[in-house]
C-alpha cells in the first residue's frame, strides 16, 4: 500500500509515472495537498485486504462520503472532521484485490460525479 501523505510525496508519485486514471485522480488532490495537509491518499496494491486499510488508516472501510468510479479506479473518500480533513482510499477495480473492497466499491460508486 503506498500512503501519500504530503504535496511533496504527491508530486514524487506523479513524477514517477503512473496509471492515467489514477495521474487523472491524484492530480485533483495537488491543491488540497499544496496549500494544506487537508488529505491523506492510500493506494491499495494487489494483497493489501481490508484489515491491513483499518490498520493503516486508524479506521474500518465504512462512513464514506462517496465512492466514485472512474477510469478503472474507486476513489472512496472519506471526511474526518468539520475542517476538511480527510481520507481517499484508491483502489483499482481488477480482481487481484480485496474482494470486500471490491464489492462495496461495485456497489455504492456513482460514475458521474
Amino acid at each position: 500500500m503506498l500512503v501519500i501523505a504530503t504535496a511533496v510525496t504527491l508530486e514524487h508519485v506523479l513524477r514517477s509515472g503512473c496509471d492515467p486514471g489514477l495521474t487523472s485522480i491524484l492530480q485533483r488532490y495537488q491543491p488540497l495537498m499544496t496549500d494544506e495537509d487537508l488529505a491523506v491518499i492510500f493506494i491499495l496494491h494487489p494483497g493489501d485486504r481490508a484489515q491491513d486499510l483499518a490498520s493503516i488508516r486508524g479506521r474500518a472501510f465504512e462512513n464514506w462520503e462517496f465512492i466514485h468510479a472512474e477510469s478503472g479506479w474507486f476513489e472512496a473518500v472519506f471526511v474526518l472532521d468539520d475542517y476538511g480533513h480527510g481520507h481517499a482510499v484508491l483502489l483499482p477495480d481488477k480482481l487481484e484485490y480485496d474482494p470486500y473492497l471490491l464489492t462495496i466499491c461495485r456497489e455504492h460508486a456513482a460514475t458521474d460525479c
